[in-house]
């Protein structure tokens, strides 16, 4: 199987092969290396009630209900897949809703443009800590002076 970081096809030389091997085995080893870095992130900022007895991270990547893929078979590459894997590539959403007045307006008057910020549904800023959190936002402050462009930051009272 190609590995997604690779510039290989699926008609891989014995060595092309093992040089897909390699860059398996080592952007795994990051990949494991990161999952702890973001563990002591998420364990620093994302406090909330409960929040002791959330699962790590680790345990988590191996409990996968479903994995939405966004590729599909008839321009991608054929490999096995695990029931859970569905591919998505080519959906399109359709129909759109108007913004609210205030928030078109806003963009609309934006000279430079608009930046957003979004952590997620799943992210309550007023349980996240103040330092990290509190560092992001004083620099998009900063920049903000610094330039004409306007920030939405969503979940932030």
């Amino acid at each position: 199987m190609v590995d997604w970081s690779s510039f290989f096809t699926d008609k891989m030389s014995f060595v092309e092969r093992l040089i897909n091997t390699v860059d398996f085995i080592g952007s795994t080893v990051v990949n494991y290396y990161y999952i702890s870095v973001n563990q002591h992130i998420a364990n620093e900022l994302a406090i909330y009630p409960g929040w002791e007895t959330r699962p790590p991270l680790v345990n988590l990547m191996s409990d996968v209900a479903l994995v939405l893929v966004n590729s599909h078979h008839s321009v991608g590459y054929a490999y096995p897949k695990a029931p859970h894997v569905k591919e998505i590539g080519g959906m399109t959403l359709t129909g759109s809703t108007e913004l609210p007045q205030d928030l078109k307006s806003f963009m609309d008057n934006a000279t430079d443009g608009v930046i957003y910020i979004s952590l997620g549904s799943n992210v309550d800023m007023n349980h996240m800590t103040r330092g990290r959190n509190w560092r992001v936002h004083r620099k998009v402050q900063i920049s903000q002076t610094k330039s004409s462009f306007e920030v939405v930051w969503r979940g932030l009272s």
